[in-house]
């Protein structure tokens, strides 16, 4: 009978008093034995001494963070401009600040679908509109903050003639080197094929009429230089204008603006710009500078299945990885 009654017992639901009880020393007993762990990691070296660089007060480096919990228009993309935020919007591009109106910047008419703002080489790099229209375009960010503070117009595609980057039509994605520890780089997919571009600080005499201490032109164009093959013929049928080398690269002038040609590539005698042809059209890009000065980068092309790395001065292709179609 008694083994029956402690059997009953067992079963029976304990009174809320007691299970309250239970969890409350069950949590003292947690908290105990965390503490006791979480020292004992401390006095090895293992772990941080506040809660503020652990456990909830932790802040990840990627954790996102509201800057304006009521934008009024759907984003397209965005890239932070000092405090602000430049966005691109179905409505145009806006200078956002959280404290601030929205202010205009460029209107409607230049869908604009990728941006940099490199605020160090004072560049604003845009990739405008769609199918054969779509561009690369390039400002001066101090033109542009200009143009804010004086109140002017808003610009609109028409207004942006002369910052196109002309040879960059149809292109539907670029990528440029975030670091920016030597020159800026931007790589240009164009469907299956990229387009090498660089910009330089100190431009080779020659290249232009233009003495070094001249004013500083509103639009950037003339200061980026397309990548190009070199061919059996040398500096014939390039053009006119000045031909030089940069390290391992050569650039030639076009006209007032400038070109530039690379490291040989199997291109035809008539080419005029370096196109590394790819296997398939590129879903993203990165560009990774190689160890050595103006040699050996790297492009990081994503396919759909398949991830490559391309030699710059080659177009050579190396499989870096395979993701099955299934998954």
């Amino acid at each position: 009978n008694m083994l029956n009654r402690r059997s009953f017992s067992d079963v029976l639901p304990e009174s809320p008093k007691s299970a309250r009880k239970k969890e409350e020393a069950r949590q003292a007993e947690f908290v105990r034995i965390g503490q006791a762990l979480k020292l004992k990691s401390i006095v090895r070296g293992d772990a941080p001494s506040s809660l503020v660089a652990s456990g909830i007060c932790k802040k990840e480096p990627w954790e996102p963070q509201c800057f304006c919990s009521n934008f009024p228009h759907e984003a397209v993309c965005a890239d932070p401009w000092g405090q602000a935020l430049l966005v691109s919007t179905d409505a145009g591009v806006l200078l956002v600040d959280d404290d601030l109106p929205s202010v205009p910047v460029f209107d409607k008419t230049l869908p604009v679908k990728q941006m940099h703002v490199l605020e160090a080489l004072d560049l604003l790099i845009l990739r405008a509109d769609k199918g054969k229209d779509a561009r690369l375009f390039v400002f001066r960010l101090s033109a542009v903050q200009r143009g804010i503070e004086g109140k002017q117009a808003v610009k609109g595609k028409c207004d942006c003639r002369e910052n196109k980057l002309e040879k960059t039509k149809g292109c539907h994605l670029y990528a440029i080197n975030t670091h920016h520890s030597r020159e800026l780089r931007i790589v240009v997919a164009i469907r299956n094929k990229l387009l090498l571009i660089t910009r330089k600080h100190n431009k080779p005499s020659g290249v232009t009429g233009m003495s070094l201490s001249s004013p500083l032109s509103e639009s950037p164009v003339e200061e980026f230089q397309y990548i190009r093959a070199q061919d059996s013929a040398g500096a014939e049928g390039l053009g006119g204008g000045g031909v030089g080398k940069w390290g391992g690269l050569s650039w030639m002038g076009e006209g007032s603006g400038v070109a530039a040609l690379s490291s040989p590539l199997s291109l035809p005698s008539s080419s005029t710009t370096q196109e590394i042809c790819l296997s398939d059209s590129p879903a993203v890009m990165t560009l990774v500078d190689g160890p050595m000065e103006e040699s050996d980068n790297l492009i990081c092309v994503a396919y759909r299945h398949q991830f490559d790395v391309v030699n710059e001065s080659t177009g050579e292709a190396f499989r870096l990885h395979h993701v099955e179609a299934s998954r």
